[in-house]
């Protein structure tokens, strides 16, 4: 994916991590900052490794961040 195709708070699959994350700001012209699952740790990640997510892997990330608010 270009760099300027990402928007900041979408969720997007990182192909190295094999997860859904979410994109919290742009580091440089290639890279960006993206959240750990249902955490505020940032972690590094290359626009390139990354697509948007599908709506199923958008569903399924929902139903886990509430299930872990819930607690």
């Amino acid at each position: 994916m270009r760099i300027k195709e990402i928007k900041n708070g979408s969720l997007y699959f990182n192909f190295n991590r094999g997860r859904v994350e979410r994109v919290r700001s742009k580091m440089n012209s290639s890279s960006v900052m993206t959240s750990e699952p249902h955490s505020d740790t940032l972690l590094g990640a290359k626009a390139s490794d990354l697509r948007l997510a599908t709506d199923e892997e958008v569903e399924k990330y929902k139903q886990e961040s509430e299930l872990v608010h819930a607690s």
